[in-house]
């Protein structure tokens, strides 16, 4: 007796466990089996359709899903409570709501178009089912001709949206017979990213509401115009007065966003990382969207290179903004290939460096006691300028540049030391630009 009760014992908890499983995992109405054979029954079939028929597309029906629930009972869960009774996704749709669908007086559906739309679902050789939207007064199939045999071969299946009626209210709606419950599946809201200068859309974000959208940075969801490069900054406004607030928050209404394209490809410079990393690349030119303050950048830079000396042979567009706190000190040595010194090494003759201030910058140039050679030049913006070279309403103030002359081996300027611009090719202002050389055999400080 005690062995049987035992086993009876097990048994039941065995029941109760499959079905409190059915209840909030499963999708079906049956699912599990005792010792007996019996299975777990529920009083009712609540399904769920996402109703997509041809508003999301032809070949994108999702399959329904089931659940089992007793008499007078709640829907306690629903599509997307978990990864085992999961939402389907849509593009740019998503569900709004569960509702009733709307029937005539013989209890048949009410669909959106009363002759429906009818797909020709067909397996192909391979084992896949396609469908393809049949025209039953044309008798077309797409653009293709469907053959009296051909129609013997196929499925035919009626797409047609069903109309929604009551929403279901999961809340405080009870079920007491079976049910039938259709997705309500709408657009998605877009933020629409529209070029200020043309007024065409370069990238559309789309999200259903409620969703937080962080800033779209460079790469994957960032604005994209063929021949262009985006400006990395967004407006309220087509007139660039209020940049745009993120996170965005998508509601159920269209947004658009501002932005600012300029052709070619272009290093888009927010930060002195950033300014640093492209003048040691040297491989696309600079735009600068931000004031750049090298201060900070590292704490060493005294005695490391901002960047390289090589040639500089690209655009420098500043675009009015400032580049301040630049502080460099060369010590020029035999056989060195940084024996000459500025902001920039040598302009070449492609290079246009236009519209920008640079502010508060030390250069200091100091010569190895082994070094025998003579020649040496160094300039606070520049040592060297290739005729070709362009500089435009560029300013230097409050700099300084400080080297020793070493028997006038060393030529310096506040300027550029070796120019071979061409004067209309050159519109530059020094503002508090001072130039300090110290003799031979003297350090620096000494009186």
């Amino acid at each position: 007796m005690r062995l049987k009760k035992t086993s009876l014992k097990k048994s039941f908890l065995k029941i109760l466990l499959c079905a409190i499983t059915v209840l909030l995992f499963g999708t079906v109405l049956t699912a599990c089996n005792n010792d007996t054979g019996n299975t777990v029954q529920f009083d009712h079939t609540v399904i769920f359709k996402y109703n997509d028929g041809y508003l999301v597309g032809k070949n994108n029906m999702k399959p329904e899903q089931t659940l089992g629930v007793d008499e007078n009972s709640l829907i306690s869960i629903r599509p997307g409570y978990n990864d085992k009774f999961n939402e389907e996704k849509f593009d740019n749709y998503y569900v709004a709501g569960w509702y009733l669908p709307k029937t005539d007086e013989d209890g048949n559906l009410v669909k959106q178009d009363e002759a429906g739309r009818i797909f020709v679902e067909k397996t192909d050789r391979y084992g896949a089912v396609k469908r393809y939207e049949y025209d039953l007064e044309l008798g077309t199939e797409g653009k293709e001709i469907i053959t009296e045999e051909d129609i013997n071969d196929v499925k035919y299946i009626d797409d047609t949206r069903v109309i929604l009626d009551k929403e279901w209210v999961f809340e405080t709606d009870r079920v007491t017979e079976d049910v039938t419950l259709y997705a309500e599946l709408k657009v998605m809201a877009k933020l629409i990213g529209v070029d200020i200068a043309t007024g065409e859309t370069v990238r559309t974000w789309q999200r259903a509401p409620k969703t937080k959208f962080n800033k779209p940075e460079d790469g994957i969801d960032a604005p994209v115009k063929t021949g262009y490069s985006f400006l990395r900054k967004y407006y309220k406004d087509a007139e660039k007065k209020e940049e745009y607030e993120w996170p965005y928050v998508f509601g159920e209404e269209n947004d658009t966003v501002y932005v600012e394209m300029k052709q070619g490809s272009w290093a888009v410079i927010l930060t002195a990382a950033e300014l640093v990393a492209q003048m040691k690349s040297g491989s696309r030119n600079i735009h600068l969207a931000e004031d750049i303050d090298l201060k900070d950048f590292d704490g060493s830079l005294k005695t490391k290179e901002l960047w390289t000396l090589g040639n500089f042979n690209l655009e420098f567009d500043g675009n009015g903004h400032v580049v301040k706190n630049i502080t460099r000190n060369f010590v020029a040595a035999q056989n060195s290939k940084t024996n000459h010194a500025g902001i920039f090494g040598t302009l070449g003759k492609n290079a246009y460096i236009h519209d920008v201030t640079f502010e508060n910058v030390t250069i200091t140039y100091d010569v190895n006691a082994s070094l025998t050679a003579i020649g040496l030049y160094v300039g606070l913006f520049a040592w060297k300028a290739d005729e070709g070279a362009r500089v435009e309403n560029v300013t230097i103030a409050n700099s300084t540049l400080t080297y020793h002359d070493y028997n006038n081996g060393v030529r310096g300027s506040n300027w550029i030391t070796q120019d071979s611009t061409r004067e209309q090719d050159v519109k530059y202002e020094l503002i508090d630009v001072t130039v300090t050389v110290i003799p031979s055999g003297v350090d620096e400080g000494e009186e």
